[in-house]
Parts: C-alpha cells; sequence; structure tokens
C-alpha cells in the first residue's frame, strides 16, 4: 500500500492508493503509450484510401459512440450544466477535430516518425502557454524534465523519421503539428477551466462525439 499526497479543495490530503489500483494505473499507462504511440503509424496508412477529413470523423465517431456504450453501462454522469456541457464540446472540437485533423494533414507529408516526433511538443507548448496565462510557473526542473522527454521520444522514433524534403509542403506540414499541438492544449485548459460534475469517462463521450461530428459536417461540406 503507497500513501500518496492529492490535493483536493485547495488543501493537500493523503490519498491512499492499493497494490492492485497501482497495477490498473500501470496497465493504463502502457495502454497509452501502446496505442496512442501506434496512431501515426495507423493514420498513415488510412490516409493511402480515406479523404484527410473522413479519418477523424470515422475514428472519433465509433470510439465516441463505443464509449457511450461503456459509459452508460457502467452508468458514468454527464454534464449537468449548460457551461459544462459547452466546455466539453468546444474541448472535443478542438482535441478530436481540429488538432487531429492538422496530424492527418500533416502526415500526407511527413513520416510517422517525424510526426510523432512533433507531437512531442505538446507538453512543451503546454508548459508555455500555461506560463504566459499565468496558470503555472516555468521552473527550471521542469524544463529539464521537458527536454529528457522530448529527447527520449527523439532516441524512439530516430530510425522512423527517414529522409526530410525541406520543401514549401514539408514546413506547412511541420506547422500543422505545432498549430495541432495549440488546438490540444486550448482544449485541454477549457475543459478543466471548471470543476465538472461529470466523471472523466462522460466527459471523453462528449468530446470524442462533438469532434467526431465537427469533422464529419467540414468533411461532407467540402465534398
Amino acid at each position: 500500500m503507497a500513501i500518496y499526497p492529492a490535493r483536493e479543495s485547495g488543501t493537500i490530503t493523503s490519498q491512499v492508493i492499493d497494490p492492485p489500483g497501482r497495477v490498473g494505473a500501470y496497465v493504463a499507462f502502457a495502454a497509452i503509450c501502446v496505442i496512442w504511440g501506434t496512431t501515426f503509424a495507423a493514420i498513415r496508412v488510412a490516409i493511402e484510401t480515406i479523404p484527410t477529413l473522413l479519418v477523424g470523423a470515422i475514428r472519433f465517431l465509433l470510439a465516441g459512440l463505443l464509449l457511450l456504450l461503456i459509459a452508460r453501462l457502467k452508468g458514468a454522469r454527464f454534464p449537468k450544466s449548460a457551461r459544462e456541457w459547452r466546455d466539453q464540446v468546444i474541448a472535443g472540437v478542438l482535441m478530436a477535430g481540429a488538432a487531429n485533423t492538422l496530424v492527418v494533414y500533416a502526415e500526407h507529408e511527413l513520416t510517422s516518425g517525424l510526426a510523432a516526433l512533433l507531437a512531442a511538443t505538446i507538453p512543451i507548448w503546454m508548459a508555455a502557454m500555461e506560463a504566459i496565462l499565468g496558470l503555472a510557473s516555468l521552473t527550471p526542473r521542469k524544463i529539464a524534465g521537458l527536454v529528457l522527454g522530448f529527447g527520449g521520444v527523439g532516441l524512439l522514433v530516430a530510425p522512423a523519421i527517414g529522409r526530410v524534403d525541406p520543401s514549401l509542403r514539408f514546413f506547412l506540414a511541420v506547422g500543422a503539428m505545432q498549430l495541432n499541438a495549440i488546438c490540444w492544449n486550448s482544449g485541454t485548459l477549457i475543459s478543466r477551466r471548471h470543476r465538472a460534475s461529470a466523471d472523466p469517462m462522460a466527459a471523453a463521450v462528449v468530446q470524442m462525439l462533438a469532434g467526431g461530428v465537427a469533422v464529419a459536417l467540414a468533411a461532407f461540406a467540402s465534398g
């Protein structure tokens, strides 16, 4: 059994996490590394036969509907107020809609390895945005952690980066990946701006479906 500090209502309280809970946390983290990490390779395959906008629309509509079924079976609490719904919908459009679409667009020009490396700038952008907004300070320890994390990703994906062609399309793709990071972090900040009554799973359902619907509408509107 381990005891970790936890923030609650502006104070620090003790939170007891039993061994099974810790195992579940490690399994969840490993799943994120494997499933989310292979997203870039999956996108590279998908865009060979599926239009850019439909990739995100199909992905998040199916994922959102599947997670909705699981959330209903588990009795997850959904947002209660109109403000919470608005925040989660906006966050979903920014993260699942805009950010993901920018990644799909970028991978028409970038290798999946280079896209994964550029996506690793998301924590760097988050630290910078929080510092600019006065939400958190940019300490030397945080900077060191960001450098080590980005460097580690670079070592992992280096074999898959491939040859870089410094053309206009290449720089547009790199810019799209940076805009992806800004959109993702903006959605994250909006979704956690207010204390939500919804369960995390329910909030994820709203975000996925909102992003999927937004991209699907854009796909049909653009033909």
